[in-house]
C-alpha cells in the first residue's frame, strides 16, 4: 500500500544520499512504521481516531484562544507596557511589545507564575522606587492597582474556560468513539424509534426508501441507532455511513430489513465480516427475526404488496415501483452526492 511504499522509498533515498544530514533525517522518518500498530491495537486505534475526529473542534477552540490572547496582549501593552521590571516581569516576560506580550499570555494560560507577574504589575513608589507620574519613562513607571482584575479575568477565561473546552471536546469524542467501538444494547424501544423515523421517510409504507434519504434516516433516528438530537460533523457522518456497511448492490433503494440490520449491528458494535461463519449465521438469523417482527408492526402486508411488487423479473431481482433494482445506478454514488 501507499504507507509501505513511502517507507521503502525513504529507505532507498537514504541509501542514495549516503551519510549526509538529510539522510539521517530520512532514516528517522522510517520510525513512522510504528503507526502500523494503530491497526492492530484497539485502544491505540481508538485514541488515534479520537484525535482525528477532534481536529475541527480543536481548531475552532484554538482560534478562540488565540483571539482572547490577541485582545489581552494589546490591552496589556497599554496598561503595563512601561512598568518597571521586577523579579518575574523581566526582559524575557513583559508587555513592552506585542510579541513579548502574547508570549507571556500563552505562558500564563498554562498557569505558570501568573500571580507573581500580577504582583510585579502592581508596584508602587513605596515598594520599588518607581515613577508614578503620567509622563514617566519606559521601564520606570509604577504598576496599576487594577492589575488583579486584568490577570484574574484572563486566567478565568483562558485557563478555566477555554482550555477546559479543549479537554471537553477530546473527552466527548473519545466517549463517542468508545461507544462506536464497543457498541450498546439495542432495545425494543430503540427499534420502535427507528420505525417512527422510517415512517417519516416512507409514509406510504412501501418498505423501501431511496439511498439519498439514508442520511435523513440517520438524522431522524435517536441514539444509539442514529444521531437525532446530536451535533454530528461531516467527517462524523462519513464515518457513520462507513460503519453501516450497507450492502445495496446496484440498487438506489434500501429495504427496511436491510436498513434495520445495518443500523442495529453498527449500534451494537458488531463487525459481521470479522465473525466466524457460525456466529455470523446466528447474528443474521437473530437480526432477520427482529426485522420481520418490526416489519409487521411497520405496516400491513396488504400495504406492502400494494406499493412493492415482491415478484422477480426472472433473475430473482426485486422490482420496486415497476423498476428493476438491477437496472438502477449504483446506490453508493447517491449517498456520496448527498454528503
Amino acid at each position: 500500500n501507499c504507507f509501505d511504499f513511502f517507507c521503502v522509498f525513504i529507505t532507498v533515498l537514504g541509501w542514495g544520499l549516503g551519510g549526509s544530514g538529510a539522510a539521517s533525517v530520512l532514516r528517522v522518518l522510517r520510525l513512522a512504521r510504528i503507526f502500523r500498530l494503530i491497526r492492530k491495537l484497539k485502544g491505540l486505534r481508538m485514541l488515534f481516531n479520537t484525535l482525528l475526529i477532534s481536529v475541527p473542534g480543536l481548531i475552532n477552540i484554538g482560534s478562540l484562544l488565540f483571539l482572547l490572547c490577541f485582545v489581552f496582549a494589546i490591552l496589556g501593552m497599554n496598561l503595563f507596557g512601561k512598568v518597571k521590571f521586577g523579579e518575574n516581569l523581566n526582559e524575557h516576560a513583559n508587555f513592552r511589545n506585542f510579541g513579548q506580550s502574547l508570549l507571556l499570555l500563552l505562558r500564563m494560560v498554562t498557569g505558570e507564575a501568573w500571580n507573581s507577574v500580577m504582583y510585579d504589575c502592581m508596584i508602587t513608589p513605596a515598594t520599588s522606587g518607581c515613577d508614578d507620574s503620567s509622563d514617566c519613562a519606559i521601564g520606570e513607571c509604577c504598576g496599576s492597582q487594577g492589575a488583579p482584575a486584568y490577570f484574574i479575568a484572563f486566567v478565568v477565561l483562558g485557563t478555566f474556560v477555554t482550555l477546559n473546552l479543549l479537554i471537553a471536546v477530546v473527552v466527548d469524542n473519545f466517549s463517542n468513539q468508545k461507544r462506536e467501538e464497543e457498541g450498546e444494547d439495542v432495545t425494543d424501544d430503540n427499534i420502535k424509534e427507528f420505525e417512527v423515523a422510517w415512517r417519516r421517510l416512507d409514509p406510504e409504507v412501501t418498505g423501501y426508501i431511496p439511498l439519498s434519504e439514508v442520511i435523513n434516516l440517520i438524522k431522524e433516528t435517536p441514539p444509539p441507532m442514529g444521531t437525532y438530537g446530536t451535533n454530528i460533523t461531516r467527517m462524523g457522518m462519513i464515518r457513520f455511513m462507513k460503519n453501516l456497511n450497507l450492502q445495496t448492490g446496484d440498487s438506489e433503494y434500501l429495504h427496511y430489513q436491510d436498513a434495520l440490520s445495518a443500523f442495529t449491528t453498527r449500534a451494537m458494535g458488531i463487525h459481521v465480516n470479522d465473525l466466524s461463519e457460525e456466529t455470523k449465521d446466528e447474528v443474521k438469523q437473530s437480526l432477520s427475526a427482529k426485522g420481520k417482527m418490526s416489519m409487521q408492526s411497520l405496516g400491513s402486508a396488504e400495504a406492502l404488496r400494494e406499493h412493492v411488487d415482491g415478484a422477480s423479473d426472472g433473475r430473482g431481482i426485486a422490482v420496486v415501483n415497476g423498476k428493476s433494482r438491477a437496472s438502477l445506478k449504483p446506490g453508493l454514488s447517491i449517498v456520496k452526492e448527498s454528503l
